[in-house]
C-alpha cells in the first residue's frame, strides 16, 4: 500500500465515522468499507505503513500515536456521539494536513 493509497483510505473511513457518530467500532462499519481494512494491521492503512514492532505511535505517522490520550484512543472510549464524531473528525483533520510525498 502507497502513502497516498492509505491517506485515502484512511479518510474514507474516518469520515465516515465523523458522519456517523452512532458507530462506536470499525465492525460496524458497512461492508463496503469494512472489507478494505479488515485485513489490515488493526484495520489500519496507517498502521499497515508505519507499525513498527507492534507498537503504536510509529514514526512517520499523522497521528503520531494511537496510545492513551489520543484522538483514537478517545474515540474508542467515547459514550456519547458528540464527542465521537469530535475525536472521529481530529483524525480526518490529521490525515488531511498530511503531505504525502511518494
Amino acid at each position: 500500500m502507497t502513502k497516498k493509497e492509505a491517506k485515502e483510505l484512511t479518510l474514507e473511513v474516518w469520515r465516515y465515522l465523523a458522519e456517523h457518530p452512532e458507530i462506536s467500532g470499525k465492525k460496524q462499519l458497512p461492508r463496503e468499507i469494512h472489507c478494505k481494512i479488515e485485513r489490515l494491521k488493526v484495520g489500519c492503512p496507517l498502521c499497515e505503513l508505519y507499525w513498527y514492532k507492534g507498537r503504536l505511535g510509529c514514526s512517520g505517522c499523522p497521528l503520531i500515536d494511537c496510545d492513551d490520550g489520543s484522538d483514537y484512543d478517545n474515540w474508542i472510549g467515547a459514550n456519547n456521539r458528540e464527542d465521537r464524531s469530535r475525536y472521529a473528525q481530529n483524525i480526518v483533520d490529521k490525515v488531511e494536513a498530511w503531505e504525502v510525498n511518494g
